[in-house]
């Protein structure tokens, strides 16, 4: 069953503008997601789900019983906690951001996927604009470790002073400490043996220099 026909089930008796309508996208989009001619992303699951009750793991994926889903009853668009709507799928790219020395390692593509409940996404950002990337180095130890993951909202690039952030400088990708100082950006560890990084926010290499987004949570393996 592919997304397109769960999308039909949940719509159920009602037309493609009914239930357009009460998802709150167009008739012609509707009909895009149901003939697998568009792609959906999580935000749109997250929309779905909030909007009939069913299960995000069903609705994506198609691995959850869904008699539950093939009855869905209307909710209300969020209560206190969001819309608890199951997990959501958040890619990991092979990309290994440097918080030592380092590089770009990798070309980004998605290697695999985690889990996680997408009512916490979205209390945390933009759900469709978050990755998952290892860390390479030992900068930011103890708190981030060499070899840990980091789940980075690439939609969050406006500098919250003392925040934590993927930055590329130049070929350079860090995961450090941001904070402004008038015309620098200053990328700081947390490790005392690294010194502060300071960029010039004026001239030549103000041009190099990119915020990717914010680390908003990491984990570690035990050892």
């Amino acid at each position: 069953m592919s997304f397109g026909d769960r999308i039909k089930i949940l719509r159920g008796g009602e037309t493609q503008a009914e239930f357009a309508s009460r998802i709150g996208i167009s008739q012609r989009a509707l009909g895009n997601y149901e003939r697998n001619e568009r792609t959906p992303d999580v935000d749109f699951a997250a929309l779905v789900c909030s909007k009939t009750g069913a299960s995000a793991a069903w609705l994506l994926l198609g691995k959850e019983d869904s008699a539950a889903s093939q009855n869905p009853q209307p909710t209300s668009s969020q209560n206190e906690s969001g819309p608890h709507c199951g997990i959501v799928l958040v890619p990991k790219v092979q990309a290994r951001l440097s918080a030592g020395g380092g590089s770009l390692e990798a070309n980004g593509d998605p290697v695999g996927s985690y889990a996680f409940r997408s009512d916490w996404l979205i209390r945390k950002g933009q759900a469709s604009s978050m990755v998952l990337m290892d860390v390479v180095g030992d900068s930011m130890a103890p708190a981030i470790e060499d070899g840990d993951m980091v789940l980075i909202d690439q939609s969050q690039t406006g500098v919250v002073p003392g925040a934590i952030y993927a930055v590329g400088v130049e070929g350079g990708v860090y995961v450090k400490r941001v904070d402004l100082l008038p015309g620098v950006l200053v990328l700081n560890s947390i490790n005392p043996s690294y010194s502060a990084i300071e960029v010039p926010l004026r001239g030549d290499l103000a041009d190099t220099v990119r915020v990717i987004g914010r680390v908003i949570w990491w984990c570690r393996e035990a050892k």
